[in-house]
């Protein structure tokens, strides 16, 4: 009876020393994947709209031009997510922004200095960025916001960059993992109303075929819609992103007219270009609000020219 009572305790302690060592192993896989994971720090800018152009009590109403922050646009909120081969969305870093007015600066003309505040989602002020909170500050001229993000996980095909405020401004840049590589800081320059478009584009393309993120990269975007095209047109941000939470936004588009220009990149990627040709005065009839005949002119000609051979295959 003794003997039995020692092997039954001896199970005991032997049970007990494997559910510590499990315990222990899941809070060290848990401290693992915030501080062993590889990781790097990111920054990058969004401009701002200068103070004199726009003023608290009259924000000018959206268009091409109004979706620029000014100090106005406040609080003000970045969400960084990376996106996997599946299509699933991660968010690797989040942030909150918030100003107060101090005394004028001397010699600058009662020009106000601002003092940043930067919150984590449960509202707890930080002052600088860490592992999944980002901050904001604000430049010593007061036009730019510079994002700071942290720790910032390695490995993902795709990153989403974005800044957001609660009148509706937002930018946004699909980043390749190329450009992040195996750094351990990136600095990016500051995100424009082109990277904002591409990425626009990007998510729209997203958003018809979800499990396929890598269908339809920026890189292939950017060769059929370059840069000059979009000085071209008169773009406005859609609107209708199908959900803001603030806290947490997932940024999908379902406007025509990116459909619209997304069925024309489709048609110079499948190298059908009579087709895309005659699709053109169509879009432009359609949305002659933002497509432009000098917008029509450059796809056509950089079409004739065969300048879309570089752009990828389905």
């Amino acid at each position: 009876m003794r003997n039995n009572y020692k092997i039954y305790m001896g199970f005991l302690v032997t049970v007990g020393v494997m559910s510590l060592t499990v315990g222990c192993g899941k809070v060290t896989q848990v401290t693992s994947s915030r501080t062993d994971a590889p990781v790097f720090d990111l920054s990058y800018t969004v401009p701002l709209v200068p103070t004199r152009q726009v003023t608290a009590g009259r924000v000018t109403s959206r268009t091409a031009t109004a979706n620029v922050f000014s100090l106005y646009d406040v609080p003000v909120h970045a969400a960084i997510y990376g996106i996997s081969s599946e299509g699933d969305f991660s968010e690797l870093s989040w942030g909150r922004a918030e100003l107060r007015a101090q005394s004028a600066v001397s010699g600058t003309g009662n020009v106000a200095s601002y003092r940043t505040l930067n919150f984590r989602k449960d509202g707890v002020e930080i002052d600088r960025s860490d592992y999944k909170w980002a901050t904001l500050s604000l430049s010593n001229r007061s036009d730019a916001w510079t994002v700071q993000a942290a720790k910032v996980k390695h490995g993902y095909p795709l990153y989403l960059l974005s800044v957001y405020s609660q009148r509706g401004i937002l930018s946004l840049r699909v980043l390749p993992q190329g450009v992040v590589s195996g750094n351990v800081q990136v600095n990016l320059p500051a995100l424009s109303a082109y990277d904002t478009f591409v990425a626009v584009l990007y998510l729209t393309a997203l958003a018809e075929k979800p499990q396929q993120p890598l269908r339809v990269v920026p890189a292939d975007i950017q060769r059929v819609f370059t840069p000059e095209f979009f000085a071209s047109i008169r773009y406005v941000v859609p609107t209708e992103s199908t959900k803001l939470d603030f806290s947490a936004p997932l940024w999908t588009f379902d406007r025509a007219f990116e459909k619209r220009l997304l069925s024309y990149f489709y048609l110079v990627r499948g190298n059908e270009s009579k087709v895309a040709t005659d699709l053109l005065p169509i879009i432009e009839k359609e949305f002659s609000d933002m497509l432009t005949p000098k917008g029509v002119r450059i796809l056509s000609e950089a079409l004739s020219s065969g300048n879309r051979s570089g752009v990828g295959a389905p």
